[in-house]
């Protein structure tokens, strides 16, 4: 496995971990602004959108890494 294909799956697991925090937000309610009881977001979901923006900033990071140290191909 090279350094790109490893980037490719942070940023793509990264990239669905937080699809699905949203969808899962959308489907308790977090739709709408103007509702009176929008639900809080848990320490859970927090640490998610942590880890989720960590890997996608990590593979990004190894990407361009990568296409400067390895080159184009």
């Amino acid at each position: 496995m090279t350094p790109r294909d490893l980037a490719l799956g942070l940023m793509w697991s990264g990239t669905l971990l937080l699809a699905g925090l949203l969808l899962y937000r959308l489907r308790l309610g977090a739709w709408s602004l103007e509702d009176e009881e929008i639900p809080k977001s848990t320490q859970g979901q927090w640490v998610t959108a942590g880890l989720a923006l960590s890997a996608a900033g990590l593979g990004l990071g190894l990407f361009v890494w990568s296409w400067f140290a390895h080159g184009v191909g």
